[in-house]
């Protein structure tokens, strides 16, 4: 086990972690990209040399498939921000003798780049393996992004999700997150909480994260302002200004549209099999 560190950041979809992780991304230390789904997959912590192959070739009936509600084949690891092709991401995969010596090496492009001591990774789905991450990366941090589930299932409905599916994504990643609660290296940030007060909050994480304020970090630049909203859905712009808009989304809506969302948040329950499975 190497001492290897990073940062992870999960939890619920539609909780806030795109806005945190850009925000985090403007700190000079820190290096951030697109979402990879690597840290998704438990089997990649406990059996690196039978899994670790798995990330060069999907396999349809084999290989990495997420355990989560969110269903993924493997990871995304050829994503520009990342600066690796084919041939390089195999030669790293294949000089690996872990999971955490492939992730050094896989994010070490990124860092070196933007001259950044220490990488950031968001996708929602890492809330999954949270006790592998904390347990293999014995320097590494999480932070669990929650919201007010109404409003969260609110905003996955207006992102084409239907209502079970939504309640179902925010229930399952949300106790899936919440196995770590107690350990040292992990922080909660509530949506609320971050946008009623972003310098507190930002500050806060900061100092858990172990670095220093800089300024600017709340503002972002002229390319961000430029850039459209990403998501269908959204109601504001993940890469710009803060904004309070999405707080209260639920009750703006109409009755039956709420009544809708509270039946499934109601109806969606996790089996005592399920639960005794993943320790939840």
């Amino acid at each position: 086990m190497s001492d290897a560190c990073g940062i992870l950041i999960g939890g619920s979809p539609s909780t806030g972690s795109s806005v945190l992780v850009n925000v985090l991304n403007r700190h000079p230390e820190l290096a951030a990209g697109p979402e990879t789904y690597l840290f998704i997959h438990p089997d990649l912590y406990r059996e690196w040399d039978r899994y670790g192959h798995y990330l060069l070739k999907r396999d349809r009936f084999r290989g990495l498939k997420s355990i989560g509600w969110f269903r993924k084949n493997g990871a995304d690891l050829l994503l520009p921000e990342y600066g690796w092709d084919p041939a390089g991401l195999a030669a790293l995969l294949n000089r690996s003798a872990s999971f955490p010596e492939f992730v050094e090496g896989y994010f070490s492009t990124a860092m070196t780049r933007k001259g950044a001591t220490q990488w950031i990774e968001k996708s929602p789905s890492n809330s999954l393996a949270f006790p592998d991450f904390l347990k293999f990366f014995p320097e590494g941090k999480v932070i669990h992004t929650t919201r007010n589930p109404y409003d969260a299932v609110a905003s996955l409905i207006a992102r084409g999700h239907s209502p079970w599916y939504a309640a179902g994504a925010f229930v399952l990643n949300a106790a899936m997150a919440l196995r770590s609660a107690e350990h040292p290296r992990y922080r909660l940030l509530r949506y609320e909480d971050w946008l009623l007060d972003p310098q507190k909050e930002l500050r806060q994480v900061l100092n858990f994260l172990e670095l220093d304020w800089r300024e600017g970090l709340l503002t972002p630049s002229s390319s961000e302002l430029g850039e459209e909203v990403r998501m269908e859905g959204w109601l504001s712009n993940e890469k710009g200004a803060l904004s309070r808009d999405s707080i209260g989304r639920f009750a703006r809506l109409p009755a039956g549209d709420r009544h809708q969302m509270i039946q499934a948040l109601q109806a969606f329950e996790l089996t005592p099999a399920y639960a005794k499975k993943w320790d939840l």
